[in-house]
């Protein structure tokens, strides 16, 4: 049995994308939703001005309901959750939402809303985590830029899609993002939308992160990083939000089917 697991805030860009590309593989898909950032923050200091942010930044929970009553009963599973610290969320949300209300699956997917699979990559994910000696994996990644037409690299690979086996145990404690230090690597990769939101979305991505990070201790964003998105333009360089570490993505390059293959099916069909 093989659950998907979602957090979101925010996310109507990709979230239909997202669970249609994993849930013919998975038993359920569970999406716990929230109203407040981390942080607890209720407002953000932008240009020297005070701004209240939403508690629904976009229309997501529109689009998941919709897609919860196209799926079969009881596929896709919504829940309000709110935490403060991101740090040790999915152990929470599997430990106390999860296991205590739904049998122990075989696997889990910490999959985020704007991550898409492409069939025959998820295909080889699962069959590459049943060898690993890990209880933990991340799977690589193919980080898009704007549209289907580019991408970037980050200095130093980052944590995507994450794979579990828990045993019929409970979750361990986790980091920020489903992790803990003994974990592996799979060669499948997600493609990675995050950067390629619509500007009203992404706005408040940036607006909200500029509030949180630093109640949460996480890297602070550049402020000035909303507007170099928004007006980018191939061979700009240092592309990477964060205001200390901006080259940690070089720039964006074509995206190269040659070399990653064809998109997710379910973004090519909306592309078409």
């Amino acid at each position: 049995m093989i659950y998907a697991v979602y957090r979101c805030l925010y996310g109507q860009d990709f979230a239909r994308q997202s669970i249609l590309s994993v849930e013919p593989f998975v038993d359920r898909v569970f999406v716990f939703w929230d109203s407040k950032p981390w942080g607890d923050v209720s407002e953000v200091l932008y240009k020297g001005e005070w701004l209240p942010i939403p508690s629904q930044p976009d229309n997501v929970l529109e689009v998941l309901y919709d897609l919860r009553d196209e799926l079969p009963p009881n596929k896709l599973v919504l829940h309000h959750d709110h935490v403060r610290d991101n740090r040790g969320q999915f152990t929470h949300l599997v430990n106390e939402r999860i296991l205590r209300n739904f049998p122990s699956p075989d696997v889990l997917m910490m999959v985020e809303i704007d991550h898409v699979w492409r069939s025959d990559q998820l295909e080889q994910a699962l069959h590459e985590f049943e060898s690993q000696p890990f209880d933990c994996c991340t799977s690589s990644q193919v980080v898009m830029w704007r549209d289907l037409n580019w991408r970037v690299f980050y200095q130093q690979p980052r944590l995507a899609s994450m794979f579990w086996r828990l045993d019929g145990r409970p979750m361990p404690m986790t980091g920020r993002h489903a992790d803990v230090r003994d974990r592996g690597r799979l060669s499948a990769y997600v493609h990675n939308m995050g950067f390629c939101i619509s500007p009203e979305v992404m706005k408040w991505k940036h607006l909200i992160a500029l509030a949180m990070s630093q109640k949460i201790g996480d890297s602070m964003p550049a402020e000035d990083w909303y507007d170099r998105w928004l007006n980018w333009e191939p061979g700009m360089k240092n592309l990477e939000p964060s205001a200390k570490h901006s080259h940690f993505i070089p720039e964006a390059v074509p995206y190269d089917r040659e070399t990653c293959g064809n998109l997710p099916e379910v973004l090519v069909a909306d592309d078409d």
